[in-house]
């Protein structure tokens, strides 16, 4: 299989393909998603896509999604995401895009994403991050920006992570770390950087956590 669309849906599942609450498609050789293959499964609670070969997502794949709690797109070769692909999962809670080939995220991408808990968007291709990508995910509690190519973090990017527990920066090529860099994090627990040629850090950087 190449295409997902609802005729492979409905051979494997039959008729009743449209009550499925989790679809799991894991390591298949999907390269494209059918647009409206996913219409009708308003139902869907869980969708894993994971370890794929899908290159680009149609925005409107996921609009009648509004049931999703999870949704994993690891291991793709998603090159970049349309701000609007995400817009519908207003009830989100995790979203996995781990070892993609992603190299930009326009900054409005996860802003219906309020719900959302869990990031992962390590093993990508970005240097940097827009200050705003997060703004609107005040509930994040768990984000990956582990393996990337990091060099520097914008002092805001995290000022809205009010609840955020664990952050994984390992394995990028941060060298400094602003001291305002974690000043909102206070309700950290866990905090990765290892494997940065970090040569530098405030004395104050860690003085809320």
């Amino acid at each position: 299989m190449t295409k997902l669309d609802e005729n492979y849906l409905r051979k494997k599942y039959g008729d009743n393909f449209i009550n499925l609450t989790e679809l799991d498609l894991y390591y298949n050789k999907i390269t494209s998603i059918d647009p409206k293959t996913l219409n009708r499964l308003r139902n869907l609670t869980v969708l894993n896509l994971g370890d794929n070969q899908i290159t680009w997502i149609d925005p409107n794949t996921f609009n009648n999604l509004r049931n999703l709690t999870q949704l994993n797109l690891f291991m793709n070769q998603i090159t970049s995401i349309d701000p609007n692909t995400f817009n519908n999962l207003v009830n989100l809670k995790e979203l996995d895009l781990y070892s993609n080939k992603i190299t930009s995220i326009d900054p409005k991408t996860f802003n219906n994403l309020s719900n959302l808990t869990k990031l992962s968007l390590s093993g990508n291709k970005m240097n940097m991050i827009d200050p705003k990508i997060f703004y609107n995910l005040s509930n994040l509690t768990k984000l990956s920006l582990s393996d990337y190519k990091i060099t520097s973090i914008d002092s805001k990017l995290f000022n809205n992570l009010c609840n955020l527990i664990w952050l994984y920066l390992w394995q990028n090529q941060i060298t400094s770390i602003d001291q305002k860099t974690f000043e909102k994090l206070s309700n950290l627990t866990r905090l990765s950087l290892h494997g940065n040629p970090i040569t530098s850090i405030d004395p104050n950087t860690f003085n809320n956590l």
